[in-house]
């Protein structure tokens, strides 16, 4: 059962969503600002649709730290990104919580005066 949730926030960019876990702690983000709350929801969507054990990959940064993300597979554009992992492990895990979260149908709304649009 899943126990994340879906974060929706308005900046003065655009939105984006956050995938965040029981404790509120953020576990993945989207990597882009979009301008309407109708093109965030369908991000998420795709994510939902998308990620599975294969289609997250954990790579490696020059600089020795880790991060995880997820790629459309028809255009190749990132849905989905992590922050950074000193350890490779640490981001295994944040991918698997991903995977358990990202079920949840739970959308909450983050710095909006009158949400949703």
């Amino acid at each position: 059962m899943a126990s994340g949730k879906w974060i929706i926030v308005k900046t003065a960019a655009g939105y984006h969503f956050n995938l965040v876990s029981r404790n509120r702690r953020v576990i993945a983000t989207q990597p882009k600002v979009v301008q309407s709350m109708q093109e965030c929801e369908n991000s998420i969507f795709e994510v939902k649709k998308y990620a599975n054990e294969n289609n997250i990959i954990v790579k490696m940064a020059k600089n020795g730290t880790f991060k995880f993300s997820l790629k459309h597979p028809e255009n190749e554009s990132k849905l989905l990104k992590s922050e950074t992992y000193v350890k490779k492990a640490g981001a295994e895990n944040g991918k698997k919580s991903v995977l358990k979260n990202i079920v949840s149908d739970i959308i909450e709304f983050n710095n909006m005066t009158d949400a949703p649009e």
